[in-house]
């Protein structure tokens, strides 16, 4: 059981367009309504944690995170969050490609007592299909070919060399997202443990 005002810690990990955010809003709303709105969660993304890139050195195309202020309590107060400035949340949900990083998870202290890892698994030509969609559509309007580009030289190797690799190390792994049973039974789970 996790200790008084400890936030239960839910990491979020898997390849682009494999349905991370779908996730974490299909279980920040389960969670809200099987605890009718009673439960006080923080909300963080990965990509809010970014070392600038003149302050880091970029490996592999990929900037570095800050997993020292990913960390630190004073993360549940980050802009994206959804928890209440200076109350500790009883949940963090946290998305992001790199969460099940061993550098993260072997962090000293550790992150949090309780910390449940879930990855999201979707067939790459289906995440390629989503990322198409968003990726040509406004905001971005990017034309096809550059979107298959960055795919080809970028995405599909970081998935391959740094991020399905750390499937491994999931607790959970959802292979079709938000869809079937796994988010509610995850929720359900999380609120035996509070």
């Amino acid at each position: 059981q996790p200790q008084p005002h400890t936030p239960i810690l839910i990491l979020i990990a898997g390849p682009p367009c494999s349905g991370k955010k779908s996730v974490l809003n299909a279980l920040k709303s389960k969670l809200d309504s099987l605890s009718h709105r009673s439960l006080n969660i923080a909300i963080l993304h990965l990509r809010d944690f970014h070392v600038p890139a003149e302050d880091s050195a970029s490996v592999g195309g990929e900037r570095e995170r800050d997993m020292e202020c990913l960390a630190s309590p004073a993360s549940s107060s980050s802009p994206s969050s959804s928890s209440s400035a200076g109350v500790i949340p009883e949940i963090i949900l946290c998305e992001g490609h790199y969460l099940l990083h061993p550098p993260l998870l072997s962090h000293n202290p550790p992150l949090s007592p309780l910390i449940i890892k879930i990855y999201t698994e979707t067939s790459p030509d289906v995440r390629l299909a989503r990322r198409v969609l968003r990726d040509s559509s406004p905001p971005h309007c990017l034309p096809l070919e550059h979107i298959f580009d960055t795919h080809v030289r970028f995405g599909k190797p970081a998935a391959e060399a740094g991020i399905t690799p750390t499937k491994v190390l999931a607790d959970i792994i959802l292979p079709k997202g938000a869809e079937g049973p796994g988010v509610e039974l995850i929720a359900h789970g999380v609120l035996v443990d509070l």
